[in-house]
């Protein structure tokens, strides 16, 4: 069975990229509106799965979504 790749459309340049599996911190502020300290206070706190390498965070993509449809559908400790 060969590996499959999922794509998404550049809008800009009409290329195929590979989808993301991670957010920045900066991608969380901007989604939710928060500034840099709070984005950092949310890891902190382990809300959802992120790792670092060298001196960058990497949120996972997927956790992060669940968490946040989790409290926008007002499920507390989703």
């Amino acid at each position: 069975m060969e590996a499959c790749e999922v794509f998404e459309m550049d809008a800009a340049s009409k290329e195929a990229v590979p989808e993301k599996k991670t957010y920045r911190v900066e991608d969380i502020q901007i989604i939710l509106d928060i500034g840099r300290g709070t984005a950092y206070k949310l890891l902190e706190q382990n809300e959802f799965r992120w790792f670092k390498i060298g001196g960058i965070y990497r949120i996972s993509k997927e956790s992060f979504d669940e968490w946040l449809n989790g409290k926008l559908n007002g499920c507390q400790g989703c």
